[in-house]
């Protein structure tokens, strides 16, 4: 249902791969980063900073709003040296925002479960992982002015 891009960090004199960061196209007019995988190696860094930049930098090129679901307190450090908004939650972030509400509420999660890939990666997380899904937000701060 949505159209992906991959950014990518390679090493500029050899050519290999340091990270990537995937980025979902979704209605109505916001990209999520969805993934971001730094090799184990390269770590502590700082390509996991730049996969994020890059990746808001280009979703901004395309004229869409970037968001970001987190829960690692890694991310979270990222995305507040980039200057992005960060919400506790859903709620935080819809909060007085009808736009919002409903994009959050109705229209990314029927986009998100539409792939049968999402749904498996849902039932193994919860199994393997334990994981509850229960996400922090974050948004380039300027979206509030795109919004307004």
């Amino acid at each position: 249902m949505s159209k992906r891009d991959v950014v990518v960090c390679a090493d500029a004199m050899t050519g290999a791969l340091l990270g990537v960061a995937l980025v979902h196209h979704l209605l109505p007019g916001w990209s999520e980063i969805a993934v971001v995988l730094v090799l184990p190696k390269w770590r502590g860094h700082g390509i996991g900073a730049r996969l994020v930049k890059h990746a808001a930098e280009y979703i901004e090129s395309l004229r869409r709003k970037a968001i970001l679901f987190y829960c690692q307190d890694s991310m979270e450090r990222i995305v507040l040296r980039l200057g992005f908004d960060t919400y506790a939650d859903d709620v935080a972030f819809a909060r007085k925002s009808w736009p919002r509400l409903l994009f959050l509420k109705v229209i990314y999660p029927l986009q998100w479960r539409a792939e049968s890939y999402r749904r498996q990666e849902i039932r193994r997380k919860m199994e393997t992982l334990h994981c509850h899904f229960q996400f922090k937000i974050a948004v380039p701060a300027h979206i509030q002015r795109l919004e307004s």
